[in-house]
């Protein structure tokens, strides 16, 4: 009778965790499922590391709260340590603390790991911590202690530890950027990654509904104003829709959001890089493919910065690329507005046969509806 009790009370608790990470991790789609199952199997394991990949907005910071969540004892703190955010030559003692007299002035102050201690430390964007402070991390990790700046003892820790970052640390690793010793102590629990926006389409209608809700609005929408923000690519993915949506709601004002306010918030904030341009986008993946593999790779991020640059008017991105040209055209710009229908047109037919042929057919980029496409 006991054993039914506890087990009927363990499946209570259960559905209670569930429930509470659906609504921190917002979105039915099966790449979002998934992360919440693998967030609970790492819950119920003595974690030690774990290392969280993902582009930039796609709410990495969940992750560590989700593991706070899920955790079967009472949780502990949640520290958040921006590693890019500290000068370098302040990180040993904003990390680590600092003994009294390590410098002038200096106090007995603990830093984040011992703030974070019976916890979990997150270390935001790791990628970017200088090489000299890594040694010090990887022993934190493989010891379990640490030592404040100036101290002469270690001191014993018990957290965990949530690494999060939006780069390519294998890239960094060749580049001698990142120790390879350090990458394995990250990963020595698993490595989550959270796909993009772009790749999760079926998430935008709840995220939408939920920043609309916190605004105090109704959570609803036309089904133009769906279609329009599911065929926008989200460079900025999570956070920037949540900027999108809550500029669109301000622009409407007491009226329904429609399509005409989404464009206009969308076309406000301009691309989502400084400037537009069309990189050598080499991905790690692709390094080995080649001269043919890296032009193709090249190419298809012409496709999407153009793309990004023009807020999703493939006309305007047809004539970024020069595709509205004739093969003896001299390469002058013109805005869509000056050019005649028939320039406007091939602008957007090419476009629209390149991004088929070299975007939608490739299963790592931004899908987007083929019949979302922009005016003339």
């Amino acid at each position: 009778m006991r054993e039914a009790k506890r087990a009927r009370r363990s499946a209570g608790s259960r559905e209670l965790v569930q429930c509470q990470l659906e609504q921190l991790i917002v979105g039915p789609s099966a790449a979002l499922n998934a992360l919440r199952q693998e967030i609970e199997a790492l819950a119920d394991a003595p974690l030690r590391s774990v290392l969280v990949l993902g582009e930039t907005g796609v709410g990495k910071d969940l992750v560590a709260r989700a593991l706070q969540l899920c955790a079967p004892s009472p949780a502990g703190p949640l520290e958040v340590f921006n590693c890019p955010a500290v000068p370098s030559d302040h990180l040993e003692a904003e990390l680590f603390g600092t003994a009294r007299g390590a410098y002038p002035g200096a106090l007995d102050r603990p830093g984040a790991v011992e703030r974070a201690d019976g916890g979990i430390l997150l270390l935001d964007e790791v990628g970017s911590m200088p090489a000299v402070h890594q040694a010090k991390l990887l022993r934190l990790l493989e010891n379990a202690e640490a030592r404040r700046l100036g101290g002469r003892c270690t001191y014993p820790l018990r957290l965990q530890v949530v690494a999060a970052t939006n780069e390519d640390l294998h890239r960094a690793i060749a580049q001698g950027r990142f120790r390879q010793d350090l990458y394995y102590r990250l990963v020595q629990d698993g490595v989550l990654r959270i796909p993009p926006l772009r790749e999760r389409r079926e998430d935008i209608e709840p995220l939408a509904a939920l920043f609309l809700a916190e605004l105090g609005r109704p959570p609803r929408l036309g089904a133009d104003v769906l279609a329009q923000l599911r065929s926008h690519i989200w460079m900025g993915n999570v956070r920037e829709l949540r900027a999108v949506v809550r500029s669109a709601s301000h622009l409407a004002g007491h009226k329904e959001i429609g399509g005409d306010d989404v464009a206009t918030a969308i076309a406000r904030m301009g691309p989502t890089a400084p400037e537009w341009r069309a990189g050598p986008a080499v991905h790690g993946s692709d390094e080995g493919a080649g001269f043919h593999g890296r032009t193709l790779v090249m190419r298809r991020q012409l496709l999407v910065d153009a793309l990004r640059a023009s807020a999703g008017n493939r006309t305007r991105a047809g004539i970024l690329l020069g595709l509205h040209r004739r093969r003896d055209e001299p390469a002058a710009l013109g805005e869509p507005s000056e050019l005649g229908l028939a320039a406007r047109k091939r602008a957007h037919r090419k476009f629209d046969y390149w991004w088929r042929r070299l975007v939608e057919s490739s299963p790592e980029s931004p899908r987007v509806d083929p019949d979302a496409a922009s005016s003339l």
